[in-house]
This record gives structure tokens, sequence and C-alpha cells, in this order.
């Protein structure tokens, strides 16, 4: 068999490059020979995949952290949406920061077991997600996630890490934890208008919040299971929605949400639907995160899309 891998040398801070020959060796020992692409600045991952799929390669592999699987999910559809070779499918390897895809397909942490789990595990359809927004510019913008999208608290954590060398330097849950509780002490929640269909009829929402996750997998934040009932092929978004609640409370909730034993906690929500609209009624931007990366604010689009991606992991 023959793969394509894309792989992020700056993921664990410079971790993933170091372990290629390891991984192109458990590759070969499974039988699959690997051609070695590297990225090399933000956005780089989307451009590499959109022309190996448009050169006719089938099978490509992600190796590094969730925002440079985000990029290669991406890569997937050209500039107008439009996938572009929908047979071909998707492999993971992650060596990044957070890693919380990883834990929904319950990769094991030992790379030899992870690339023979890979290479045996028969490719199936599964769901993703499209975010359309607006960018940190206003300009509109869409992006494609297959894990998870946040707004408000998440949405600010999130741009908190990525803009942090010193947060950058620790190791993956501790940064994520740290960037949380940082964001947390200084986060005003949020009024936003929620609008999605169920059971053919209209629901709307209004009310102040600390975050809105939109979840196809399980976990974000590096461990913190926020949807822990969501599944990739069910044809649906968990939404989970913590409200504006006392500070205290939410702190003493944490441990709970890295549990997955939050759902039915106090000022939390949780619904399923194919798609959501929020937008902001405070004049305060509300900043978006997806698969850990921050691609712009409110207003926002969510839109599921069934079985658009073959996951071979």
């Amino acid at each position: 068999m023959q793969a394509a891998v894309i792989l992020n040398p700056a993921a664990a801070r410079g971790r993933s490059l170091k372990r290629w020959p390891e991984i192109a060796a458990a590759l070969a020992a499974e039988g699959v020979q690997a051609e070695l692409h590297t990225t090399r600045l933000a956005g780089h991952a989307t451009t590499l995949a959109r022309e190996l799929l448009q050169q006719g390669q089938r099978w490509l592999i992600a190796v590094g952290g969730d925002g440079t699987l985000n990029e290669v999910v991406n890569g997937f559809f050209d500039a107008e949406g439009q996938p572009l070779a929908p047979e071909a499918w998707l492999s993971v390897l992650m060596c990044g920061t957070g890693g919380d895809f990883a834990r929904t397909l319950r990769q094991p942490a030992d790379l030899q077991q992870a690339v023979r789990q890979l290479v045996q595990a028969a490719p199936r359809q599964i769901d993703l997600g499209r975010l359309d927004c607006q960018s940190a510019t206003g300009a509109a913008c869409t992006r494609y996630f297959i894990n998870i999208a946040s707004l408000g608290l998440g949405g600010a954590a999130s741009y908190r890490l990525n803009q942090s060398r010193l947060l950058a330097r620790l190791h993956g849950q501790l940064a994520f934890l740290l960037a949380t509780l940082q964001t947390f002490a200084e986060f005003k929640p949020r009024r936003v208008s929620l609008r999605w269909a169920k059971d053919g009829q209209t629901r709307e929402l209004q009310l102040p919040i600390q975050q809105v996750a939109v979840a196809n997998g399980r976990f974000h934040g590096a461990g913190m299971q926020v949807a822990p009932l969501a599944e990739l092929d069910d044809g649906r978004f968990d939404v989970v929605l913590l409200e504006a609640t006392p500070r205290l409370r939410s702190l003493l909730s944490l441990a709970r949400v890295y549990k997955g034993q939050h759902l039915h906690d106090p000022g939390v929500r949780w619904f399923a639907t194919d798609a959501l609209e929020v937008s902001a009624e405070d004049p305060a931007p509300v900043w978006l995160e997806c698969d850990g990366e921050n691609p712009g604010r409110l207003p926002a689009r969510f839109q599921l899309l069934p079985r658009s991606l073959w996951l071979k992991a």
C-alpha cells in the first residue's frame, strides 16, 4: 500500500520530525510505502493535502497535533467547498499538544501499536462539521472541522494558548488547563442567540453563556470530555452549552468535565442537531475555536456534513 504522510515538524516541540524514521519503519513493517511531506508554515498542510489529492493520492496520513489534522481535513475540499476526492482515506497519528481526536479514536500511545491499528483498520465514513463565521478582520470565513468547534470561554482560551510562547513550552494538558484558568479569571459571559431545528420545529434560545461546544468528537482542551455521548458517524452534533454560572461552581465542575460527568449539572444544557446558528447579542466579539484553531468570531453557522470523509484509523 502507498500513502502520503503530511507531517508538522513543529508539533510536540519538534519531536514529531525526530520520530519520522521510527514512524516510517513502523509503516513499512505493516506493508505501507510512505512518502513524507513536511509543512513549512500555518495553512501549508491544507495546501499539501489539496495538491496530493489532485495528483491522485488516495491515502493521507496526518502526523502532528489537532491543528495539523484540521488543516489536512480542510485540504479534502477545494476553495468552493467541493470535495476533491470523496473516495480518499484519511488516517491520523497524533504527535501534538492536545491530541484530543486521538482520545476519541482510543489511539494507543505506543507508536508501533498506533501504526498497526490504523493500517489494519477498515475505512469507515464519518461526519464532518462546516463552520461559517467572520474572520478577525470581518471577512467571511469557512472552516471544516472533524472534532469540536466552540465559542466563548473555549475560543478565548484557545486564542490565549496559540498566542503564548510560554504556554507552548508546557505539556499539552497542563498548557490547556493553565490557558483555561487564566482566561476564566477574566472572562465575562456573553449573551448570545441560538437557533436550531428539532423534530421539524425551529427552536430558539437567548441567554448569557460561558461556552457552547458543537461536537462531532468527544474531547477538546487536551482531555476535557465535553461531549461524552458524541459519535463520529451518528449524523448529528452534540451541542453542550454552559450557562453563565458563579465562578466557584464552574471551577468545582471542571473535574467532572474531564470525566464526562457534567451533562446533568446545574447550568449545563445538552441537545442534538445537524445545524446551528449563533449570533452575539452583546457588542463585544465572541471568539470561536475549531479543532484548536481560531478561525474568527460570531455570527456563525454550524452545518453537519454526514458521512463525508473516509477515516482509516
